[in-house]
């Protein structure tokens, strides 16, 4: 995957745990185009990246613009994003991604949980251009665990804009079937924050009838509480044919990578797909976000950050 350099032009604080960067291109060229909802991977260091989610509006040429949430577990990447770089630091982007995109439709309903937020604002910019219908709901634990809040107040769409906080008293509580409310052929929904909030949203949606390609969830994290107790296995590289034990406590990527066995990895939580790797023998347990129903049935691909083999030897083509 192609890395571009760029230059941070700004650092904001939203919130004490979220901060705003502006990257800007390090030459006379634009930077490459996106979409509504696209994302971006950061090379942190070699061998780690992470994505985050482009919140300005799509034909910004000159900037991209990310939010990060400092973890409070952070392995490495949101803690030197939000506490070592600096205006004027330079750092290495991929090209925009988009695994989430912005369909037509006559009305759109936005539901975003915190720093879930990103890439809402993004869309937003769109339909706004497009002078289409749009709400959105925006859930967080606090108003001051809620960053872009004063610029969505401040902004000519502040009218659709719903805010739910969950423990300041600062308007009701959220739910998603009031919110969703009947489907409509002609109405769509997106999703984007924690995995228990997308699943809140998206289990509303199929008990109101909703039709599922009208909503679109888009999984910041994966949700460890569903997971399956994980069990030791083997990985056969077919290009050296060496095999690797991986673990119970290890990823695959993890596991290989103590034997300089690197695959390229960003959100280590099965949600981007930078890491998918072809399975050439062998049984999955897919654990990601990021593969349709179809992949994962036919067993052709998974993600090692994250999924786990169901039989003892997996063979992969690396």
């Amino acid at each position: 995957m192609r890395t571009i350099p760029v230059r941070v032009a700004a650092k904001t604080r939203e919130t004490d745990d979220v901060v705003r960067l502006e990257l800007e291109a390090t030459n006379a060229f634009a930077l490459p185009t996106f979409d509504a909802g696209a994302h971006i991977n950061i090379t942190i260091r070699p061998g780690l990246a992470r994505a985050y989610s482009l919140c300005n509006a799509p034909g910004d040429g000159d900037r991209y613009m990310i939010a990060v949430q400092r973890a409070r577990t952070s392995r490495g990447g949101s803690a030197t994003l939000c506490e070592q770089t600096e205006v004027g630091d330079t750092i290495l982007i991929s090209e925009p991604l988009n695994t989430v995109r912005l369909v037509d439709a006559k009305r759109t309903l936005l539901f975003a949980y915190g720093i879930g937020i990103a890439p809402v604002l993004s869309m937003v910019a769109t339909l706004a251009r497009r002078d289409t219908s749009f709400e959105i709901h925006y859930c967080a634990r606090s108003v001051r665990h809620a960053p872009f809040l004063p610029f969505l107040r401040a902004a000519a769409y502040a009218q659709s804009v719903r805010t739910y906080f969950g423990n300041d008293g600062d308007g009701p509580w959220f739910d998603a079937t009031s919110a969703l409310g009947m489907p409509d052929g002609d109405k769509h929904a997106y999703a984007c924050g924690p995995a228990h909030f997308t699943a809140h949203v998206v289990q509303a949606a199929a008990a109101a009838g909703w039709n599922v390609s009208h909503v679109h969830p888009e999984h910041f994290s994966q949700d460890n509480t569903e997971r399956l107790r994980n069990r030791e296995f083997d990985v056969k590289i077919a290009s050296t044919g060496h095999v690797y034990r991986v673990p119970a406590d290890l990823s695959v990527c993890a596991a290989l990578a103590r034997h300089d066995v690197r695959i390229p990895t960003s959100c280590g939580d099965g949600v981007c797909g930078t890491c998918t790797t072809k399975i050439l023998e062998g049984t999955v347990e897919h654990r990601d976000f990021y593969l349709t129903s179809r992949e994962r049935a036919m067993n052709a691909l998974f993600t090692p950050c994250c999924s786990r083999a169901v039989t003892d030897l997996l063979v992969l083509d690396l």
